[in-house]
């Protein structure tokens, strides 16, 4: 450290030998560095935040080109994912659809054998209540029938017993005519 000025003085030794000889200046010029070391002192670590808001600056920019990189990769990623998905419900949309046409043409086609069988049982109800009605007038005849032959064969029996009252008669008769011979 140069200890003169250009001029030729030493004001290094003249502010040490006026320190020295009055203390309350020492005092006075120590507060003072002290008050302008810590003044300075904020200056700086002012300069340490500084640096550090710019680095964070530098780091928020990088992070905010991240995420926008994020964000068109994300929107991408579900394009993607939103197109296959539309694909996959096309897909399975085409086979439900495929598998209702073919349920209801065989739901139509059991309808039809349905309709058909519906038709030919009635019919055959039809030919049973026909039939039904021709039993019970055959039953009807036959029960006519069976009081007529009830009646003839009373008729009849009664016939037999007369015939039979009449042979006896006829018989006895004989009998008497050749007896009386």
């Amino acid at each position: 450290m140069i200890a003169t000025s250009i001029d030729g003085s030493n004001s290094t030794l003249d502010l040490l030998s006026t320190l020295l000889a009055d203390p309350t200046v020492y005092a006075d010029k120590l507060k003072a560095l002290t008050e302008a070391t810590a003044e300075n002192k904020k200056y700086v670590d002012l300069v340490g935040p500084a640096s550090e808001i710019l680095a964070t600056r530098a780091k928020a920019d990088a992070d905010r080109a991240s995420a926008a990189q994020a964000v068109v990769d994300a929107k991408a990623q579900a394009d993607s994912i939103v197109g296959g998905a539309q694909a996959d419900a096309a897909a399975i949309l085409a086979d439900a659809q495929g598998q209702a046409d073919t349920l209801i043409a065989q739901a139509k086609a059991q309808k039809n054998e349905s309709d058909a069988v519906l038709a030919q049982s009635k019919a055959s109800l039809a030919d049973v209540k026909r039939a039904e009605a021709e039993a019970r007038a055959a039953t009807a005849a036959a029960n006519a029938q069976a009081q007529s032959l009830a009646t003839a064969q009373i008729a009849t029996e009664a016939l037999q017993a007369e015939v039979a009252d009449i042979k006896a008669a006829l018989l006895a008769k004989t009998q008497a005519f050749i007896e009386g011979l």
